[in-house]
């Protein structure tokens, strides 16, 4: 799984702006099921043929869908799909702006959002992953400042647009148990959908916080 790092290795997506025109819809395309079929090969084959191209290179390591998810929301030109292909495939992972919450000294953070982008090589983004991040502080009198004393939970979610999301881990990946800290590592894992194409995401992250408690 080839993702590129940003001080971490990240990814996410949107569907709201349409990255590229489409002149038929998948909607429009009625086809009979050996054409699905055959259609679906050639998703398959263009993987394969843009796969032996970027040997070497790095790449998002991509997947198409299974043949459910077309019948679900429409098939697509192979020509169309194999360009739309081809751009998630080039697409660049880079962390984007964090929203979070802060708090006066020796009150208890309430949370911080750490989003990621996949971002195509005309510079749209394609979508994005967020990763909600609830940690537990605590005055320390011998840093006279708040530190992380309990990772919390951690939950992600679909940023914007259409596609989907689907996570398949979400924990901490360092956490010096027992003791006040300044920072917790995080790691989330899983797949986002969108337009037939399968992305892997994976990305390890920290989570810090400042001596009034604002988290960053």
């Amino acid at each position: 799984m080839k993702l590129l790092m940003c001080s971490m290795i990240a990814l996410a997506f949107i569907g709201v702006i349409n990255v590229f025109s489409i002149s038929t819809s998948a909607a429009e395309l009625a086809l009979s099921q050996v054409q699905k079929e055959k259609y679906y090969q050639q998703y398959l084959n263009d993987l394969q043929d843009l796969q032996s191209q970027y040997i070497g290179q790095e790449v998002l390591n991509v997947t198409v869908a299974n043949y459910e998810y077309f019948e679900e929301y429409g098939w697509i030109e192979p020509a169309q799909f194999k360009t739309f292909l081809n751009e998630v495939m080039t697409s660049k992972i880079v962390v984007s702006d964090d929203a979070h919450s802060s708090s006066l000294a020796r009150k208890i953070v309430t949370s911080i959002t750490k989003s990621f982008n996949v971002t195509n090589t005309t510079g749209h983004i394609i979508g994005r992953i967020n990763a909600i991040v609830t940690p537990q502080s605590a005055y320390d009198s011998d840093r006279d400042g708040m530190v992380l004393t309990s990772p919390g939970t951690i939950t992600t979610a679909k940023g914007w647009g259409a596609g989907s999301w689907s996570q398949t881990h979400a924990g901490v990946s360092h956490w010096p148990q027992g003791q006040p800290y300044t920072y917790f590592g995080y790691s989330i894992a899983g797949y986002y959908t969108y337009q037939g194409v399968v992305i892997p995401f994976t990305t390890n992250f920290t989570v810090s916080i400042s001596k009034n408690g604002a988290l960053f």
